[in-house]
């Protein structure tokens, strides 16, 4: 008989436990539900989703939010005030033709994010990690990529202008500039320490004589 309530105890507490754990996944899930908005301004229509209720986590200075309140769409660096972007994003012109589409995580772009031109053509493309440039950068003139940018976590790595076929590379240490750099360096030294030792002769030779 003993041995029966126990198990009988037993399995009540872990139907309890279980109850309390799904009960609390279903809190989560409602917690960072998200609603779809439709709204339009001045220059374009608007879809995108916001979240219910923001997720608990403090904002990055270096940032951008997107978040909405009161109709409206605000980014904000570094701060939100309102109910943050989470999921897809769309704009239209007034003509119907796409203007933008991408991804916002948490408030910040992240993905590959187009622009469109008003006749339909691509204007840019540009990918996101976690609010930051990072990866390929292209803006086009007509079907032609004009020209192409390499971020690394905000940060320009590479840059090509495929219209000239020039490559420009923005070095970020000094042992990587270039050696025209360094050369031009010590060229500016050089110069200096000659007109430097003409002064001194110069002053040599004005200087007046004891009597």
């Amino acid at each position: 008989m003993k041995i029966m309530m126990k198990k009988t105890f037993l399995l009540i507490a872990m139907f309890t436990v279980l109850l309390i754990q799904v009960n609390a996944q279903r809190d989560i899930f409602k917690e960072y539900e998200t609603t779809v908005i439709s709204m339009s301004n001045d220059s374009s229509y608007l879809r995108f989703s916001i979240y219910n209720s923001n997720p608990k986590m403090n904002p990055k200075k270096i940032l951008a939010y997107a978040w909405f309140k009161s109709n409206k769409v605000f980014v904000t660096k570094g701060g939100f005030d309102g109910k943050l972007l989470h999921g897809k994003y769309t704009s239209f012109y007034k003509s119907d033709q796409m203007m933008e589409q991408g991804e916002y995580k948490k408030g910040v772009k992240n993905g590959e994010w187009m622009l469109w031109k008003p006749n339909g053509s691509i204007d840019k493309v540009i990918n996101w990690k976690g609010g930051k440039l990072d990866g390929t950068t292209s803006v086009y003139k007509g079907d032609k990529i004009r020209t192409e940018k390499n971020y690394n976590g905000g940060k320009l790595v590479i840059e090509k202008d495929k219209s000239k076929n020039k490559k420009s590379v923005d070095w970020k240490k000094k042992e990587d500039k270039p050696a025209e750099i360094e050369k031009t360096k010590e060229n500016f030294i050089s110069v200096w320490m000659m007109k430097q030792k003409a002064k001194k002769r110069s002053d040599k030779v004005k200087k007046p004589k004891k009597k």
